[in-house]
């Protein structure tokens, strides 16, 4: 193996589920010699639900013994001091700002924020980066309807599912089609890199881009990527999720000309080359992932249109941003 045995998630908003906790208490478990590392804006996020936990069979107090480790803003802001020396420190200014302020207001997007954050943790500290509802297809739950019980011992004894992974171009992506890369369905919720990747970097620098591009690029691109229900899930997504990714990838392998391929907004369907792959020829590692974005819904509310006297249904928003979007972001961006 040749990446640092660290497996990192990300969390933002609420309380993290008690199914998603699971999920990461399960892949430790299958990997008993990683570390798993949690970060978020607060650690309170990961506590509350720990502690919360009824129908776990291993002791919680022994479990989180076992190398678990905890991130706060104040780590994922080190994190991001680590890019000085490898981006253009304007950049890299962009990327800390927008990640920050995607994490608060009432136009938040949990999502976008961890897209950012997902590299540049990788980028520190290398390992493998895992959304959270991200399952091993081959993990034994930790969690029985009976009485059984596992000495924590015995799970640490287990050899890890994640123990012959090497990377051999400084990234690689788990498949999220749970078919071993025989179905063109690509995600960014299963990463793997080296730390101080360059190819971390060059995706990076193809993030800020394009954060550029809905800044300055594009009438109103930043203000509707913010408060527009269909931009902010279209544009995440192109400018940040798979279709970024896609674009590298594509790139990556075909070349510069590949840039001028006709290509469909926010395509997803390219299948990474055998090299940029986390799973062997032939083997299925993670159960499929769900990626309908559903992050990006909105509740509905009825109101009356004013000029109709009709019902209508809109997307709306925890509350109504009290502050005018474009002031907001004044000084957000680096300079056209």
């Amino acid at each position: 193996m040749n990446i640092p045995k660290k497996i990192h998630y990300f969390w933002a908003g609420s309380e993290i589920p008690e199914d998603f906790l699971r999920n990461i208490i399960n892949v430790k478990a299958e990997n008993p010699n990683f570390e798993i590392h949690l970060w978020g804006p607060k650690n309170d996020l990961f506590f509350k639900t720990i502690y919360s936990l009824k129908e776990i069979d291993v002791d919680i107090n022994q479990l989180f013994k076992t190398g678990y480790h905890f991130h706060d803003s104040k780590d994922i802001d080190k994190a991001f001091f680590s890019l000085n020396g490898y981006m253009d420190k304007e950049k890299i200014r962009c990327l800390h700002s927008v990640y920050h302020r995607q994490l608060n207001g009432f136009y938040h997007n949990y999502a976008s924020a961890s897209d950012i954050a997902r590299l540049v943790i990788l980028f520190a500290q290398g390992g493998i980066y895992l959304d959270v509802d991200v399952e091993l297809a081959s993990s034994f739950p930790k969690f029985l309807s009976d009485d059984r019980s596992h000495n924590i011992d015995q799970i640490l004894e287990r050899k890890a599912i994640f123990g012959n992974i090497e990377i051999s171009d400084e990234i690689a992506f788990g498949d999220v089609s749970g078919a071993n890369w025989t179905i063109e369905n690509f995600g960014n919720a299963i990463v793997a890199a080296p730390a101080k990747s360059r190819k971390i970097i060059a995706l990076l620098i193809k993030m800020e881009n394009r954060l550029h591009i809905l800044h300055v690029g594009v009438s109103k691109g930043w203000e509707n990527w913010r408060k527009d229900p269909d931009s902010r899930r279209s544009e995440t997504i192109w400018a940040m999720g798979p279709g970024l990714y896609s674009d590298w990838i594509d790139l990556e392998e075909r070349g510069p000309s590949a840039a001028k391929r006709p290509r469909m907004e926010n395509e997803n369907t390219v299948i990474p080359p055998a090299h940029l792959r986390i799973e062997k020829e032939g083997e299925v590692m993670f159960n499929i992932v769900d990626a309908r974005a559903k992050w990006g819904e909105l509740p509905a509310r009825t109101i009356i249109d004013e000029k109709t006297g009709r019902e209508v249904a809109i997307k709306i928003y925890p509350s109504e941003s009290p502050f005018n979007l474009k002031s907001s972001y004044k000084g957000l961006l680096r300079k056209k």
